[in-house]
């Protein structure tokens, strides 16, 4: 069964691993969630390269804050 969450913008912690998103426009009205753990940034997608690079800055600041 397909159980859904929702998940908020600030960090959180599972298994010990600091987990910050890093939200990302997907599309007009809809904004999605890339991820950062440990010194790793994962995005599945977004659909412009204003987002990708919007995420990328948002990556960087959130590397240089730790």
């Amino acid at each position: 069964m397909l159980r859904f969450n929702i998940i908020s913008e600030e960090p959180f912690v599972v298994h010990g691993l600091k987990i910050t998103p890093l939200p990302v426009w997907h599309g007009q009205g809809y904004r999605s969630l890339g991820f950062r753990f440990g010194n790793v940034c994962y995005i599945r997608d977004e659909c412009n390269q204003d987002g990708h690079i919007s995420f990328s800055n948002q990556a960087r600041k959130s590397f240089r804050s730790q």
